[in-house]
């Protein structure tokens, strides 16, 4: 039985001119044993023939089988047999790997076949010794020779112990020398074996061929026979199929790879870690929500009011009155709430006046009255400088942005005289004709001792001094006025007066002050505020640490989004740049993937060439990225909390994560992963529909 049978072959090539037969009906069979040459001018078909036997190309027509099976659609599993355990190719530049030394391009063939590396090793030891060639063994195979290169080629196809040799013009490139000693070599071969060779040395052709078949333009011009060939007894042994061997390639791709994997390792560590520190923003924004409402003295303070719209007869616009609202309506609203409820001193003590500090008029800061100045309520934590001052008039707390808007520093601020002033006219309407109108002129000059400087959420907070409501109060009630005292016919402070007015006396400010009693109350008091606003009541509460902490909630949530989207673009960007990476060492070492496709690797094994190159990289800059947002938390909440007095603004959830320990980095690593892979063999299986033989022509 012949080993290999052809019958009516042929191979079209679509061209721009029409169908172009390189090879048509082709009909031959072989023996098992002998050297036989196929010959004949450039483009007759030679080569496709060869490629044809090899099953690089596949035929356009017809049957090929060898040693009775048929050949013609192979899968990746046969494919690979077929290479491994019956036909091997002597490639006509070698096309033996660099990289590697002989002894180890020798051996790739065996150890795909499942051979253990020592017992590999011990078989190409033999084989180096058996042609005199063990002081090439472990040199590294760029720097062999041609010829060298080409003794190297054909150890490498008889190592698998094959059925047949293909060799493509393996005397082309060599001298006189060379060529005799490789065709000597491919002579004694086919004494066992069955050696098919193209060349168009003529010389060698007829003094080595036991048969010569020659082509023309795709047709069998001559086929003659020499020396009679016979047919040996075909050894079926099997290899077992491993796929270890390709290790050695991923070791060789991350040493040539060197810069490109560093590279490519720092931006997906810089990518990792930035997506880690958004979803410890995420996280670390939710609770410092809270946090930001309880870092502000102003917290327990706020104003009420009464607020009603008035539309103007026949006018698109309309007005709003605002007056102080009664006790009971404040209790109805306030409901279950703990506050002390006072009259507001704005009108007397004003909320934005302007000061001196060492002669110099200082503007553009807020007065806020305190309960308790004491801070044993509420504030202690705050304190960075001095002591919390007793209830005194002129002892007062100022926070870090009236520190900076003065230029000077927490420490040296302490003790330092801040003066203020204001006058104004108190005005009591008699109802007497003669005289209807009551004025006592009220004024003040306060040199106020900064007591203590406290550390507030900066996010939209402005420079204050904090006073005690309390001493403020008892001091106005023991100042009389004079002449409204006189009208009323009865001793009257200032305080009492202030007290007593009408809801709609520009006296009273048109509001009350509310003091929250007990921090406990304060996301509920705000909770209230809220749905007051939303409901559009006519109860109004102001509150500057609602209005902060509002604002702030709707800048995280803005910063939230716009994370959300940068998170998406980051990963992305990672996984790109691996496959990126992946691709061009792929595209660059194609020519690589298809020689070891003919030496009988399969594409599982090839493809994780290049998915294990990119794991690496992968768990490398997980691992890294860990360290790296763990340092960069650390480094950026320690500045947030010093400028903005916000802790742990950022924290990276590694210990849960979708109620699983480590549960981030395990998604963000498995999601990678899946990317990654998608990212690299898409373009490997698009490759895999372009023919073989031409990924192996010269680039």
């Amino acid at each position: 039985m012949s080993i290999f049978l052809l019958e009516n072959i042929s191979k079209i090539y679509k061209t721009g001119s029409g169908d172009f037969y390189a090879l048509k009906d082709i009909s031959l069979s072989f023996s098992s044993t002998g050297l036989v040459s196929i010959v004949g001018k450039s483009g007759s078909g030679k080569s496709t023939l060869l490629n044809i036997l090899l099953g690089i190309e596949k035929p356009s027509s017809g049957s090929l089988k060898f040693n009775g099976r048929q050949i013609n659609k192979m899968s990746d599993k046969s494919f690979s047999k077929y290479h491994l355990n019956d036909v091997s190719m002597v490639f006509q530049h070698y096309n033996i790997f660099d990289d590697l030394s002989a002894k180890d391009n020798v051996m790739l063939p065996l150890l795909m076949k499942g051979y253990s590396k020592a017992k590999a090793e011990k078989n190409v030891n033999n084989y180096f010794e058996d042609f005199s060639l063990t002081y090439l063994s472990n040199q590294r195979s760029k720097l062999l020779s041609g010829g060298e290169k080409q003794r190297i080629a054909i150890l490498r196809a008889i190592a698998i112990s094959p059925k047949v040799i293909l060799c493509d013009e393996p005397t082309g490139a060599l001298d006189s020398k060379n060529s005799l000693a490789i065709m000597e070599m491919l002579k004694e071969l086919s004494k066992k074996i069955l050696v098919i060779y193209v060349s168009h040395n003529k010389t060698l052709v007829n003094q080595f061929s036991d048969r010569i078949i020659t082509l023309k333009d795709g047709k069998i011009f001559a086929d003659k026979t020499i020396n009679e060939s016979r047919n040996n007894l075909l050894n079926n042994s099997k290899g077992t199929y491993s796929s270890k061997w390709s290790t050695l390639f991923t070791k060789i791709n991350l040493k040539i790879n060197i810069k490109k994997n560093i590279f490519s390792i720092i931006a997906c560590t810089i990518g990792f870690a930035s997506i880690l520190l958004s979803f410890g923003f995420k996280e670390g924004s939710n609770i410092s929500q809270e946090n930001a409402l309880k870092n502000n003295l102003s917290l327990l303070h706020a104003t009420a009011s009464e607020k009603t719209t008035f539309e103007i007869e026949n006018s698109p616009l309309n007005y709003e009155k605002s007056i102080r609202p009664s006790l009971e309506s404040i209790d109805e609203n306030l409901e279950n709430i703990d506050v002390a409820i006072e009259p507001c001193l704005s009108y007397l003590f004003p909320t934005y006046p302007f000061g001196r500090y060492q002669n110099v008029v200082v503007e553009n800061f807020q007065m806020v009255p305190l309960y308790d100045i004491s801070l044993e309520t509420y504030g202690k934590q705050l304190l960075v400088s001095g002591s919390p001052p007793k209830e005194k008039i002129d002892e007062v707390i100022v926070n870090e942005e009236f520190v900076k808007l003065l230029k000077k520093d927490n420490l040296s601020i302490i003790d330092d005289l801040f003066n203020i002033s204001f006058s104004t006219s108190l005005k009591y309407s008699t109802g007497d004709f003669d005289n209807p109108i009551v004025k006592d002129d009220f004024s003040f000059d306060y040199n106020l001792r900064i007591a203590a400087v406290v550390k507030e959420f900066s996010f939209l907070n402005t420079p204050k001094i904090y006073y005690s409501y309390k001493a403020l109060k008892k001091e106005l009630d023991t100042l009389y006025l004079e002449n409204i005292s006189l009208s009323l016919k009865r001793p009257t402070t200032i305080f009492e007066y202030l007290e007593n007015v009408k809801e709609d006396d520009v006296i009273s400010n048109y509001c009350s002050e509310i003091f929250l009693t007990s921090i406990d109350d304060s996301s509920i008091f705000f909770e209230t505020i809220k749905k007051l606003k939303d409901n559009n009541s006519s109860f109004q509460i102001e509150s500057n640490a609602y209005d902060i902490q509002q604002s702030y909630k709707t800048f995280i949530e803005s910063f939230s989004t716009a994370l959300f989207v940068f998170v998406i673009i980051a990963f992305i960007g990672v996984n790109f740049i691996l496959g990126m990476i992946s691709l061009s060492t792929f595209i660059e070492n194609k020519k690589n993937s298809a020689i070891l496709t003919c030496l009988g690797a399969r594409h599982r094994s090839i493809q994780s060439i290049y998915l294990t190159e990119n794991y690496l990289l992968i768990t490398i800059s997980v691992i890294l990225s860990i360290f790296l947002s763990l340092l960069s938390q650390f480094i950026l909440n320690n500045i947030i909390s010093r400028n903005f007095a916000l802790n742990n603004l950022i924290s990276i959830p590694f210990s849960t994560f979708l109620n699983v320990p480590f549960g981030l980095v395990i998604f963000l690593f498995v999601i990678a992963i899946i990317f990654s892979t998608v990212f690299t063999l898409t373009p490997m299986l698009i490759y895999r529909h372009i023919s073989l033989s031409d990924e192996l022509r010269d680039e």
